[in-house]
């Protein structure tokens, strides 16, 4: 930090007031829109859209979000294209959202099921979820952060208050790194507060974490969303992790009437039992670390800081133990799926080719036999039928 200022509320004052002159917020201004050209949209929500946007000088590729002013709150901005919103330029996530990730990766279409990811990936990503919150939470992180005391003196815990897997966005892994473990990204912080600060009136209006994710002391009145605290961000990102392990979240929804809204029920499953990607169970090590994020009472909850603690020590190890499995196990499974799907296009394609083809007359024995054919789930429509029409050829060419 600059030795001029005492502070770093003092650093930001003077740095903001750099900002106001006139000319440089019209400079900012004509920047953003000769040097910006929006591509498509990729996301909207309550406050604004987000577009993929294309830096004509570098050829960089960015997130630009766009705010609606009157949303927040009359707060001046330094970067306004027009006059009724501002843009935020972000770094572009190009892999999308981790609930995107994970049903790519693990939702098994043809049986059904959901296909684990291996404990490594599942660490690597939790151990970047944690880190993230505890930085929010406690400074961990920063060149100020205590370890004896485990947080930033005088530091207001930062909360997220709507951590999912839709609002965790990926990004390609590191140069050097295995591309099966990108790197994670925190977003959409539009319901984040501050801990123990009582919020506007106005803020009362805007949503604050999502079914399924909460934590199950607010599914019960009185408690409000005043008196959220890190207990509550923490449980989100265990959440999250059940999700990633099972495919769901952690809770049981009763629909009720038209109108009327769900009840949850916390009904986590336990991780003892299950299995991931690599054929084994879980490591102890582990699934005491999901307890502790997912504990029921906010009491026995850890903080985000001390799972770290915990997650950390074993981290390299199981890394290393996971790279081997990649190379040994999961990349001839990969190519092997690939070549199966290679083979369905191509036969899709055949199949395709000879339904172009003139009709004649169907060389089939009972019509609706080849019709029949069509219930078979172990083909696509074209394929069954092209393989039904070869079958009984060759079985006319043998009579």
């Amino acid at each position: 930090m600059d030795s001029r200022y005492e502070d770093i509320d003092e650093l930001f004052e003077v740095r903001i007031a750099s900002l106001i002159d006139p000319k440089v917020i019209d400079d900012r201004r004509k920047e953003y829109k000769t040097m910006y050209e929006k591509l498509k949209r990729i996301g909207d929500g309550s406050e604004g859209e987000v577009f993929k946007m294309l830096h004509q000088e570098t050829r960089q590729i960015v997130a630009g979000r766009d705010y609606i002013l009157r949303l927040v709150d009359g707060e001046w901005y330094p970067c306004t294209p027009k006059d009724d919103y501002q843009m935020l330029v972000m770094e572009y996530c190009e892999l999308g959202t981790f609930m995107t990730w994970l049903t790519q990766q693990c939702a098994q279409d043809r049986t059904g099921t959901w296909r684990a990811p291996h404990e490594g990936q599942l660490r690597h990503f939790y151990i970047q979820m944690v880190k993230a919150i505890a930085f929010l939470h406690c400074g961990w992180g920063t060149y100020a952060f205590d370890h004896d005391t485990g947080r930033v003196p005088g530091h207001k815990p930062l909360l997220h208050r709507d951590i999912k897997p839709e609002n965790i966005l990926l990004c390609p892994a590191p140069d050097g790194t295995l591309d099966s473990l990108p790197t994670l990204k925190l977003s959409d912080f539009g319901g984040a507060w501050q801990c123990a600060v009582p919020e506007p009136p106005q803020g009362q209006s805007l949503y604050f974490f999502t079914d399924g994710y909460i934590a199950p002391e607010f599914l019960q009145p009185p408690l409000t969303r005043d008196e959220a605290n890190e207990a509550c961000d923490v449980f989100a990102v265990g959440a999250t992790m059940h999700c990633a392990i099972f495919g769901h979240n952690p809770f049981k929804e009763l629909r009720r009437g038209q109108g009327q809204r769900s009840t949850f029920t916390y009904r986590r499953r336990a991780i003892d039992h299950a299995r991931h990607r690599g054929a084994d169970p879980f490591s102890p090590d582990f699934a005491a670390r999901l307890d502790d994020a997912l504990a029921e009472s906010p009491l026995t909850r850890r903080t985000a800081h001390q799972i770290l603690t915990q997650l950390q020590p074993a981290h390299a190890q199981h890394m290393a133990a996971y790279e081997r499995w990649w190379h040994a196990e999961e990349v001839p499974y990969q190519a092997r799926l690939a070549a199966e799907e290679q083979l369905r296009r191509e036969r899709t394609a055949g199949a395709c080719s000879v339904e172009a083809a003139p009709a004649q007359d169907c060389m089939c024995d009972d019509a609706a036999a080849c019709g029949a054919i069509a219930d078979d789930a172990q083909y696509l429509r074209a394929d069954r039928h092209a393989w039904w029409h070869e079958r009984q050829v060759e079985r006319h060419r043998e009579i």
